[in-house]
């Protein structure tokens, strides 16, 4: 079994390798920020604008962080695996001076014109008879970055080549901000009868708990002060996630190694609510209060489905996320708090591979297929999420990857994930 340890090295090397790429490649996607974020014209004055003397954020392990086992210091120059650099563990944040040049204006054209064939319009008809339910909330899905909204026949048309709708206006009805609307099982042309489409209401990563319920919307005054409030509900959250994994690991007889790093998350989790709270509050944002969540001890198999994917999947994808906004969110308070979340949350992700090591092999050939699977379709689910066009504030200002910044490092991702 890797430790915790071996994990955190691994993708914190993998990040950092991820995070260097997309920013040394200024042709293709712009500096931090992108061309594909709401507002903004696909012209050089974008490319500029944070384009020059970013920092990737590598910072050294603390104390506590290098004695996970109670061992000595690591070694700085220690090998990770056979697929990835050596990671230093007395790194520091490291200047990486970025050619801000925009791409060649043939090759831009180029780009533009076959982003916007990928965009054309499905032929789905609209319905001229259709009726519209109300939203609601699986709250037993313990997701509650979405609801649900019901319909007779397919009204909207969708992007090609994808079940993404064009158009959001059915996900209003809840009054709710939305980043991204789809069909949950995308319809054919001329099909008929109950379609349900799923609308996407906050940008985030985090273990959620089972049983979560859906916040109460507290309208922000704006993107910045909605995103760091749910944030701030995310990390929240989280703390009882890690309660309940710690007694349920303990309850199993996993090693202590895993019941610390879950006590110690819990302790991570409620710095980073209070700290996104405060980035809320100043945005003019207020973080909702946390209701829901379960408690007992489940059988190992359901929480190896669960530690699939609100840890290696999500927990994995908010610590590369935050390892990007630590480098590219223009706002200095921003970036510092995200820098010290990104060294916490890429601790949390080596948790939940630790935890997945020690699991799944005591399950049934099928019960692991069943968590491999469900991976898989986790990481489906991301990348849906991820590919909203997200508000120009939100990019420049807190970091927040574009939709292709983020396409890129999704793309990463499935190499940490290997799934």
């Amino acid at each position: 079994m890797a430790t915790i340890r071996a994990h955190q090295l691994r993708l914190r090397a993998g990040f950092r390798h991820a995070v260097l790429m997309l920013l040394a490649a200024p042709a293709a996607i712009p500096g931090c920020t992108g061309d594909d974020i709401l507002g903004v014209a696909p012209d050089a004055s974008v490319d500029a604008t944070t384009g020059s003397d970013v920092q990737v954020f590598d910072a050294p392990l603390t104390a506590q962080e290098a004695s996970v086992e109670g061992s000595a210091a690591l070694d700085a120059t220690a090998p990770v695996d056979a697929t990835v650099a050596e990671a230093s563990t007395d790194a520091r944040l490291t200047d990486v001076v970025v050619d801000a040049t925009p791409g060649d204006a043939g090759d831009e054209a180029g780009d533009d014109a076959e982003g916007a064939e990928g965009a054309a319009p499905s032929t789905l008809p609209t319905c001229s008879d259709a009726s519209v339910g109300a939203p609601y909330y699986l709250t037993d899905s313990g997701m509650y970055c979405y609801y649900l909204v019901d319909m007779s026949c397919p009204l909207y048309p969708t992007m090609a080549g994808s079940c993404d709708l064009q158009a959001c206006d059915v996900c209003s009805l809840d009054g709710a901000p939305n980043y991204g609307c789809h069909y949950v099982d995308c319809p054919d042309e001329g099909d008929s009868g109950i379609v349900t489409v799923m609308c996407d209401t906050c940008i985030g990563f985090g273990r959620r708990p089972a049983g979560l319920a859906r916040p109460a919307h507290r309208r922000s005054k704006g993107a910045l002060g909605e995103y760091f409030a749910r944030a701030s509900h995310l990390e929240a959250a989280s703390v009882r996630a890690f309660e309940r994994l710690r007694s349920e690991l303990a309850a199993h007889g996993a090693p202590r190694e895993l019941q610390r790093g879950a006590e110690r998350s819990a302790r991570d989790e409620q710095r980073h609510a209070r700290v996104t709270g405060r980035l809320a509050r100043r945005f003019g944002g207020e973080p909702p209060p946390v209701r829901g969540a379960r408690k007992g001890v489940r059988s190992l198999e359901r929480i190896a489905l669960e530690n699939a994917v609100e840890g290696c999947v999500r927990e994995t994808a908010g610590a590369l996320v935050a390892t990007w906004q630590a480098s590219c969110a223009e706002d200095a308070g921003v970036r510092r708090s995200m820098a010290r979340i990104a060294v916490d949350e890429t601790l949390h992700a080596a948790l939940a591979w630790a935890v997945a090591d020690w699991i799944e092999p005591q399950l049934s050939p099928g019960a692991r297929e069943r968590v491999r699977r469900a991976r898989r379709d986790a990481l489906g689910r991301l990348e849906r999420e991820m590919a909203s066009v997200p508000p120009l504030e939100l990019v420049r200002v807190a970091g927040v990857p574009s939709a292709r910044q983020a396409r890129a490092l999704v793309d990463s991702l499935r190499l940490q994930l290997a799934v």
